[in-house]
């Protein structure tokens, strides 16, 4: 090796070190919801759901089973699953993605939807399939248990899934007043 290949051995061990780095950077971004369109109140609903992310919750019907994550990706994009253990044919069918998210809530409850599903084959005029992830408050559950309320397939347009996750994790903790004495009170006993 001449002197001048190495001279550039350090630029291309900088280069692929800062390429390894950007590597580490991407994989850490792809468990977060991309929303559609970013409003300051569904940064807020995405905020109050911090605590869950990362977690992936499963409940099992008759016939299927199902793999929800919140925030988080169950199979590539996928941040809801429909699986069928009894048949090893059945392609498993992504519900809805985490780069297409909507949030939106109120005081003690949180609905994430992922949108861009895989397409129904006959039922709701072959449209994409979504998932609807009613996130609740419940003071005694830290996790709660998935639970698949209905799969709304029967009409021609905005068909759904609609799972129900109980949590304290997301409970507003409210603010007790203090029961101490007010200044006043202690003016009028002097």
């Amino acid at each position: 090796m001449d002197f001048e290949n190495k001279s550039k051995l350090p630029n291309v061990i900088c280069i692929l070190f800062s390429l390894q780095l950007i590597a580490i950077n991407v994989l850490e971004v792809t468990g977060d919801c991309t929303l559609i369109a970013e409003t300051t109140a569904q940064k807020a609903m995405l905020e109050k759901l911090k605590p869950l992310q990362g977690k992936i919750w499963s409940s099992t019907t008759d016939m299927y089973t199902y793999d929800v994550g919140v925030c988080s990706n169950v199979k590539g994009d996928a941040g809801a699953l429909q699986k069928k253990p009894s048949d090893p044919s059945f392609l498993n069918k992504t519900l809805g993605l985490i780069t297409k998210t909507e949030a939106k809530g109120g005081h003690n409850w949180v609905m994430l939807t992922y949108m861009g599903g895989d397409a129904y084959s006959k039922h709701c005029n072959k449209s994409e399939r979504e998932a609807n992830i009613m996130i609740i408050c419940d003071p005694h559950l830290k996790e709660g248990n998935l639970i698949v309320v209905e799969e709304n397939r029967d009409k021609s347009t905005d068909c759904y899934y609609l799972f129900e996750l109980s949590t304290s994790e997301i409970c507003v903790v409210e603010e007790v007043p203090s029961q101490g004495l007010s200044g006043g009170s202690i003016f009028i006993i002097m």
